[in-house]
């Protein structure tokens, strides 16, 4: 099937660009598989290549699972399931578009050119709608990291929060799949490498004003003050049951006290997680949002609660409060530029 599919793609002879090419894929997704070559002149590459016919299966898996979510009847009926399957069908369908990953990761690379950085280049001569040629980047995925200090973790975890608020807050531009084979870190220099940018979403201007309007919230410290500014965006119901209300208003106490302490958010001690059992699934079911939220949103929040998880699994202690102030300092300061200007 390999030999097909790249005599397809590059003619008869191709394996003469080639210095070495491993047929042994050294990584495999659900849709494609990557092989490590080295080109005449020495570089080193990686080559994604796609399954065949994966475009077929993503309409079929979608409803499938939108068969099984409307069978378990635990989602509100206002929730409009067949427009979040649509969207989700649609950002599928967009990976499977290598030439569109080739681009996310050219601006991905014109974005991140901060110190300790790194995102592959593509090597458009070797690519097409199903092939990616990229460098070769070395490093260990987050998830194959074992041997790190508590200091190590909290470095790792506060880049990613940088990298994230960065995303969303100054480039608009967001690579929303929160895997952890796509964050390589480098064993020597500790450098974080991006690898992955097949789900890049656009950050619209609705979901903008969503997050900062969420943000200057957090920065009151006021559970109140979260808790209206969720029912006017329509992210929380106005109407709860008593316990689900009672819930709510320990997880929003729990969570602006631990935020507002001195010491930062410590994963290794927030009683969040403890409040938020989803054996539950009943009472978390109350309070899913039954809006039409915009799709950039639907996938940003994708990659904010992956990277919750993995630092939860980190205990990372992360500085959140002074990071999103930051965020206002900077926009106060970029207005005072534009005014001296």
């Amino acid at each position: 099937d390999l030999k097909t599919i790249l005599t397809k793609a590059w003619g008869d002879g191709w394996h003469r660009k080639f210095k070495q090419f491993n047929v042994h894929p050294f990584a495999a997704a659900s849709i494609g598989q990557v092989h490590r070559a080295v080109l005449k002149d020495g570089t080193e590459v990686a080559i994604k290549i796609q399954f065949p016919n994966i475009k077929e299966t993503i309409d079929h898996d979608v409803n499938t699972l939108v068969a099984i979510l409307k069978s378990t009847r635990l989602l509100p009926k206002e929730l409009d399931i067949d427009m979040y399957a649509r969207l989700c069908a649609e950002q599928l369908s967009q990976e499977t578009d290598y030439l569109r990953e080739a681009e996310n990761l050219r601006r991905g690379a014109a974005y991140f050119t901060g110190p300790r950085v790194n995102v592959p280049k593509v090597f458009d001569a070797y690519s097409s709608g199903t092939i990616l040629t990229m460098s070769f980047e070395s490093g260990a995925g987050l998830g194959d990291l074992t041997d790190l200090t508590k200091a190590e973790q909290n470095s790792i975890a506060i880049r990613l929060t940088q990298l994230f608020l960065s995303e969303l807050f100054d480039h608009r531009f967001m690579q929303t799949d929160p895997n952890l084979s796509n964050f390589l870190i480098d064993p020597k220099t500790r450098d974080l490498t991006l690898i992955d940018f097949g789900a890049c979403c656009e950050i619209s201007d609705d979901t903008f004003e969503i997050y900062d309007t969420l943000r200057k919230a957090i920065l009151t410290l006021d559970a109140d003050v979260i808790k209206t500014v969720l029912v006017q965006l329509g992210l929380l119901p106005e109407d709860l049951s008593t316990a689900t209300q009672a819930l709510v208003d320990d997880i929003m106490t729990t969570l602006m006290s631990e935020l507002g302490s001195e010491d930062g958010f410590d994963f290794a001690t927030t009683r969040l997680f403890d409040l938020i059992d989803f054996n539950q699934i009943l009472t978390f079911a109350d309070i899913v949002p039954t809006r039409a939220l915009p799709a950039d949103f639907i996938f940003v929040q994708r990659k904010f609660f992956g990277l919750l998880m993995y630092f939860k699994t980190l205990e990372a202690n992360i500085p959140i409060l002074p990071m999103l102030r930051a965020i206002g300092e900077m926009d106060v300061s970029a207005q005072n530029n534009r005014v001296s200007s």
